[in-house]
């Protein structure tokens, strides 16, 4: 009775201290050049769990979660084609290679998309320790960089369990395109999402999203050299370069101007311990978001770093 008690108890003081303990995060009025645009969003009808996007051939292609890899019209948002993916997929980030599309699979592989069929490129055993949650990728000449957000963890947890554990067990996996080898390039980071590579081709820039972070990796090396500077947007889930040099960051909802769980957990061991080894987590991150979810937002940079708010969209998800 009394440990029913003291769940009750956090699960109502949680939230209460999540929203009266503001996060340090910018005001979007403040931030040179921001704005609201456009005032409308339109959204394309039956697509689920669509995770990053990609202009391929005319059309803006998605991986969806429900393992569609679908194509729509950029000016009409209608859907034109759509091919799903063999077996258990879930498909997240994707990027185009040689007129194919590359893309990672949630569940640990990398798969190349041409003429309209599915070529796995990995399978789970390709890494020593397998991939627990693929997350996004980068292509940089024959060479694939793609997020691993935690290595396999243990069946009976719950995904929100893994991935707000703030576990530094996150790593940035290499495979290349041609010869078919593949590596451990970064070990290390904490819940690793969106990947893009700066214009030289030198540095990774990867979301550490739990640590409210864009962590700068060396190409080469591997090495942590730095993050990138600037006030904390909150957890941004995908980045993406455009061909002028703009960095565009998706936050999803929930994650911006107020305190998340991610912070309570860095600050409250037992919490975090509660939360990460029962179903607690379950049901008081869901009751935190519906109270005080901020709305989703997309930021991006000019071409001399400043930030500018360029969109928000209320109750919505985003990514990039």
């Amino acid at each position: 009775m009394i440990s029913v008690l003291v769940v009750l108890a956090i699960s109502l003081l949680v939230p209460l201290y999540i929203h009266i303990q503001p996060a340090v995060l910018p005001d979007p009025t403040s931030l040179p050049h921001g704005g609201l645009i456009p005032s409308t969003v339109e959204r394309v009808a039956n697509i689920t769990g669509g995770e990053s996007l990609l202009y391929y051939k005319g059309d803006i292609v998605t991986g969806e979660l429900t393992g569609y890899l679908t194509g729509f019209s950029p000016t009409t948002l209608e859907i034109t084609w759509r091919v799903k993916c063999p077996g258990e997929c879930r498909i997240l980030g994707v990027r185009e290679y040689q007129g194919d599309i590359v893309g990672v699979n949630l569940h640990g592989t990398l798969f190349r998309f041409s003429e309209g069929k599915f070529q796995w490129l990995t399978s789970l055993e390709t890494f020593k320790e397998r991939p627990g949650f693929l997350n996004d990728i980068v292509i940089v000449g024959d060479m694939a960089y793609f997020t691993d957000s935690f290595i396999s963890r243990d069946p009976a947890l719950s995904m929100f369990q893994k991935f707000y554990s703030l576990t530094p067990d996150g790593r940035i996996l290499t495979y290349n395109l041609t010869s078919g080898t593949s590596a451990v390039l970064t070990s290390n980071l904490v819940t690793p999402n969106g990947i893009a590579v700066t214009p030289d081709n030198t540095t990774l820039l990867v979301s550490e999203g739990a640590l409210y972070r864009i962590t700068r990796v060396c190409i080469k090396t591997g090495e942590v050299v730095g993050h990138l500077p600037g006030p904390s947007l909150g957890s941004v889930d995908n980045i993406r370069r455009s061909g002028t040099g703009e960095y565009w960051f998706g936050l999803s909802a929930g994650r911006t101007t107020t305190r998340t769980l991610h912070d309570v957990q860095s600050v409250l061991p037992t919490l975090r311990s509660l939360t990460t080894t029962t179903s607690l987590l379950k049901w008081i991150f869901p009751l935190y978001t519906r109270i005080f979810a901020e709305p989703a937002r997309v930021y991006k940079t000019d071409n001399s770093g400043n930030l500018m708010l360029v969109l928000e969209v209320p109750t919505a998800d985003t990514r990039a």
